[in-house]
């Protein structure tokens, strides 16, 4: 059963609770089986890719930003986009991805992407890497859409096919 709202769990100082935003944020086509990670310099980007509407495996990428986000603002900038990002990669679900925060040089959100389902039966699984790279467009954090984030396929070695699987980022290593 695929849906399409948005949910967001925010705690406070005083209280932790979930929040039904898609009155506020908007929807996006309904879909199960996509991924979602954090992006952006304070991390308050969410990318969200893929996903199965029953019908048909979804390649979109979605970004859901708020600069308020970071500091406990208000919610009434959140708003789900596509954007113009470039390169996409095939489509896919039951995928993972993770935030490997900012690159080296402090401008460069990524995110990584791994292997998913390519086909509604999940007969064919995907063993490809996918990195999303932002870039801080002249000082200006809150707003990725200026410079849109770009897909990169990674060719070097990469772990088996497979599905249904998580990820996490462990951080920087010198």
């Amino acid at each position: 059963h695929a849906l399409h709202d948005t949910w967001i769990y925010r705690k406070t100082s005083t209280s932790t609770a979930w929040y039904d935003q898609t009155s506020t944020v908007g929807n996006v086509p309904p879909r199960f089986g996509h991924a979602m990670a954090n992006f952006g310099f304070d991390n308050n980007w969410i990318v969200m890719f893929g996903g199965n509407n029953a019908t048909s495996i979804l390649g979109d990428t979605w970004l859901l930003s708020s600069p308020t986000l970071a500091d406990g603002g208000r919610w009434s900038s959140l708003k789900w986009s596509t954007g113009k990002i470039k390169s996409i990669p095939p489509p896919r679900w039951n995928h993972a991805m993770a935030s490997m925060g900012l690159g080296l040089d402090l401008s460069t959100p990524k995110i990584v992407m791994f292997g998913g389902c390519r086909d509604l039966k999940c007969s064919t699984l995907l063993a490809d890497t996918w990195v999303l790279t932002g870039k801080q467009n002249s000082g200006i954090k809150d707003n990725m859409l200026l410079n849109p984030p770009i897909w990169s396929k990674i060719t070097e070695n990469s772990p088996s096919k497979r599905r249904s699987h998580a990820m996490a980022f462990l951080g920087r290593r010198s």
